[in-house]
């Protein structure tokens, strides 16, 4: 009453054979999943620059650079050429924003970027440009196009619920001036 190793190993290797496809789409699937990571955080950080840009212009044009600013972003997904960028996966630019389009279910998924632990494009450039906040107020029944609004909260508002200074300091007009210009420095410097 012995153990027959041959019938062990066939059995093993008949298991193994089973698995190997399986290991390889999980392979495959990770191989996938990191490159969806790298083309997201490669096109939020074009996209950064490009909003930076846009703020800067939009309160170059403010008469008070103090006070908070809004304004609307059309189409922001076509301010990207994919080609230029040279991305791993070949995907619309317009689908990081929205998620794959399921036809059965007629409803967008973003099951791939859950499975990544990232978020869809306007929740990534949400967390990258802090205090400044994208709203997706698109209406997908009325027209395709992406609008955000863009808000810029105002100096003195409170960020984050912070408390304000309780001792305000009042400044000269010159002294103002100045650090007007030392704001639009800096922020031209960012991009």
């Amino acid at each position: 009453m012995g153990v027959d190793l041959e019938e062990l190993r066939y059995i093993a290797y008949a298991k193994y054979m089973a698995r190997a496809p399986f290991e390889k789409q999980l392979r495959d699937r990770d191989n996938y999943l990191s490159k969806l990571i790298y083309d997201t955080y490669t096109i939020r950080n074009v996209l950064k620059g490009y909003i930076l840009q846009r703020v800067v212009n939009r309160l170059s044009r403010s008469a008070d650079i103090e006070n908070g600013v809004e304004f609307k972003l059309w189409n922001i997904d076509t301010w990207i050429d994919s080609r230029e960028l040279a991305l791993y996966l070949n995907i619309k630019p317009s689908i990081y924003f929205t998620g794959f389009w399921n036809r059965k279910t007629r409803l967008y998924n973003k099951k791939d970027w859950d499975n990544a632990n990232i978020g869809l494009m306007v929740e990534e450039l949400n967390n990258v440009l802090s205090p400044i906040t994208l709203t997706n107020i698109s209406d997908r029944k009325l027209s395709r196009q992406l609008v955000l609004l863009c808000t810029v909260p105002a100096v003195n508002q409170p960020l984050n619920n912070l408390e304000l200074r309780e001792n305000p300091v009042f400044y000269s007009e010159e002294e103002l001036m100045e650090q007007k210009e030392d704001k639009i420095r800096k922020v031209c410097s960012i991009s």
